[in-house]
């Protein structure tokens, strides 16, 4: 700068510059559902039981039988109700105890069942048929099906919850309004399938009902948790803070 001369003056604005950053990941837990399902039907895997009959003259479980041909294709399950007397009914239960079972306190809490299963009647009407769930020592059912397939027909239902209204408990007095436990402090559960037959006030005289069951498959969708939370965080926000003030700058002269 020349003696004597203006001088020259350079500003610049305080400026911050932010050096951090905050990043949060979430991996959310992917439990595996599990698949409980029979095509053979071992006779040592499985186990019947009459749940609740009102027998005004007879409401029995005959049989309950793995038959080696006619199922879809080959082995399947069949079974026969006999009736006779008019409001009898009978519901009986069909538990797959080769299949294991799904603990929801070690395993995770459920969020929702699906079943799927093939169903033909023998010797119309058939029979009604549906979930059957065991927890706790308490039988439920819920329902799927109570229409009559005289051909192999695949019958399901997905996403059964905890509160659907279709759940019952089926004890030695009856049904009743009832639902199992999906929560993580839930017992644990076994499944299978039920069936029903029960004869209206019309209709009078023994009646025998056959049915067959095949391609048994129960899946059970656990509910989906945060199973790892990792949190990386950086919060030093480092700002600079760069000054330039102003110098004049003369000469002596």
């Amino acid at each position: 700068m020349r003696a004597g001369a203006p001088g020259k003056v350079r500003t610049m604005k305080a400026s911050i510059v932010p050096l951090a950053a905050v990043v949060v990941l979430v991996a959310v837990g992917q439990v595996k559902g599990m698949v409980i399902a029979d095509e053979d039907f071992l006779v040592d895997d499985w186990s019947h039981l009459i749940l609740y009959s009102c027998n005004f003259g007879q409401a029995t479980l005959d049989f309950t039988q793995r038959e080696l041909s006619g199922g879809n294709p080959d082995d399947y399950q069949k079974g026969q109700h006999t009736l006779e007397g008019t409001s009898s009914l009978i519901f009986d239960g069909h538990l797959f105890v080769g299949g294991g079972t799904y603990d929801p306190s070690s395993q995770a809490a459920v969020q929702s069942i699906d079943i799927s299963y093939d169903t033909k009647t023998f010797t119309p009407p058939g029979a009604a048929s549906g979930l059957f769930l065991k927890q706790g020592g308490v039988n439920y059912i819920h329902e799927v099906n109570s229409n009559y397939y005289t051909d192999w027909s695949t019958v399901s239902e997905t996403g059964l919850l905890a509160t659907d209204p279709w759940w019952y408990v089926v004890g030695s007095s009856g049904t009743s309004s009832g639902s199992p436990d999906f929560s993580a402090t839930g017992a644990p559960m076994e499944f299978g399938y039920y069936t029903f037959n029960w004869i209206p006030l019309v209709m009078e005289g023994l009646t025998v009902f056959d049915w067959g069951i095949d391609n048994f498959s129960v899946t059970v969708n656990p509910v989906p948790e945060p199973s790892t939370l990792i949190v990386w965080s950086l919060l030093a926000t480092l700002g600079i803070t760069v000054g330039w003030w102003r110098r004049k700058r003369a000469a002596c002269g």
